[in-house]
């Protein structure tokens, strides 16, 4: 009797360690929202913006 319950608690023990895991990952594959993206995202798109007028100014100078 003692063998099936010690199976029994390694079998839940398993599961809940699975789980946990599986939780853990989600967490750490969704990383927290930054307070400045938006601002990133102005940047970056500012950014290519003066890139395609260079690239428009060059190209007409040749």
């Amino acid at each position: 009797m003692k063998s099936h319950r010690f199976k029994t608690a390694v079998v839940l023990l398993g599961i809940f360690l699975i789980l946990v895991t599986v939780w853990l990952g989600g967490c750490a594959s969704t990383p927290p929202e930054r307070p400045d993206s938006e601002k990133i995202k102005q940047d970056s798109d500012k950014g290519m913006q003066d890139l395609k007028k260079e690239e428009d100014r060059r190209g007409n100078d040749y």
